[in-house]
């Protein structure tokens, strides 16, 4: 943006693509959007209209697809500018409209002064001057509160346009001298031009006409240095009146020349065609853009939910198969608790049955001794018996 604001517009479209060439490589979409808008600037002051609208078309459509929404912004009112400067209001104010919703959102109130300013600036053209008063004062505060030298200067230029429409000249040089002193602190040359061309406007208006011849002049060799052709044309339509009103016709002559030769340059056939193009394009590129981005997140979904469905299905599967091992060690378990309890249980009657052997085989032979050793009182009887004989 530097070299835009000093007016070295080679220096700033050189280093502008290799920006976009890096952030390419690099694939680095918000860079490649920023430095897109800046070349988009730079034509836009240089008053090539189409090719501005292209770059910014191209950066606006890379901020919406990485939803950076404060560079959307940023490109929606700069493309309204373009617009603006082609005197199609409509179409601008819807420009600067978005951009100004998009701001409000983020909360962004750099660009919120900067859209009040813009906004105006439509009804400023459409000469609603209060409207274009309240919105101009209100986007000043915001910069002025914000320290933003080069928004207040813009601002201040507005409203300076304002009272001129109104012709109150004493405000309106009040207002120019406060933006020509911010864009000479700034060393903002575009805007230099822009503000020396205002302040000889108002001196050839008041009939001051040597000062008008020295601002406009100066305006004319700032515009040259930095090459816009929008300013050289004001420049030169200025000094055409000027000499023409002090009836130096030569001289106005060869500045209406030089005006026509560049407002044919800047507003033929080709290059509104051009433009019209360039919208339609970009209308194509939007809707394409959001079908793909639409497209690619349907496909993700889809992928995600199968992605989700297919560890579901492992889930399950594992759990079951988890639940059938379980069922298999408990029956194996069952089977081998069973069998010991069979076991256990044989073993118990064998060894049941073998003391029931055993306690049989006791009590008889304990019949057995009973029969063979006689009772001692059959025996004690038996002996008395045989003594008595």
């Amino acid at each position: 943006m530097e070299f835009n604001k000093i007016g070295d517009y080679k220096s700033g479209l050189l280093y502008g693509n290799r920006a976009v060439v890096t952030a390419k490589k690099f694939k680095i979409p918000m860079q490649e959007a920023q430095a897109l808008n800046n070349i988009g600037i730079i034509y836009y002051n240089g008053g090539k209209y189409p090719e501005a609208l292209h770059n910014y078309f191209n950066g606006y459509k890379i901020a919406s697809l990485i939803n950076d929404k404060e560079e959307q912004s940023i490109l929606l009112s700069n493309i309204g500018a373009v617009y603006d400067e082609q005197a199609k209001y409509d179409k601008a104010m819807e420009y600067y409209l978005k951009s100004q919703q998009i701001a409000f959102e983020q909360k962004n109130k750099e660009l919120v002064a900067s859209n009040y300013n813009n906004i105006g600036s439509v009804y400023l053209k459409r000469n609603d001057l209060k409207t274009a008063l309240d919105y101009f004062l209100k986007g000043l505060k915001i910069k002025q509160e914000l320290g933003n030298k080069y928004g207040a200067s813009n601002a201040l230029l507005n409203i300076g346009a304002l009272y001129y429409n109104m012709g109150d000249y004493a405000k309106t040089l009040k207002y120019f001298m406060g933006a020509y002193k911010y864009k000479e602190d700034l060393n903002d040359k575009a805007g230099v031009a822009v503000v020396l061309g205002n302040i000889g406007a108002v001196y050839m208006e008041i009939g001051e006409y040597s000062r008008a011849e020295d601002f406009l002049i100066r305006s004319l060799k700032k515009s040259e240095e930095i090459n816009s052709l929008d300013d050289r044309s004001n420049a030169h339509l200025n000094l055409s009146e000027l000499f023409k009103t002090t009836k130096k016709f030569e001289e106005a002559l060869f500045h209406f020349t030089a005006y026509k030769n560049l407002e044919d340059s800047l507003s033929n056939d080709s290059k509104s065609k051009d433009i019209g193009r360039l919208e339609a394009k970009h209308e194509f590129d939007i809707k394409q853009a959001v079908f793909d981005a639409e497209h690619k997140k349907e496909i993700e979904l889809g992928a995600e939910r199968e992605k989700r469905q297919k560890f579901v299905s492992y889930f399950i599967a594992g759990g079951l198969l988890l639940v059938l091992l379980f069922a298999i060690f408990i029956y194996n378990r069952f089977k081998i608790t069973n069998k010991q309890k069979i076991i256990i249980e044989h073993q118990k009657i064998i060894v049941e049955h073998k003391q029931k052997e055993t306690m049989d085989s006791i009590r008889y032979a304990q019949r057995i001794q009973e029969s063979i050793l006689p009772s001692e009182k059959y025996i004690k009887n038996t002996f008395d018996r045989l003594k008595k004989e």
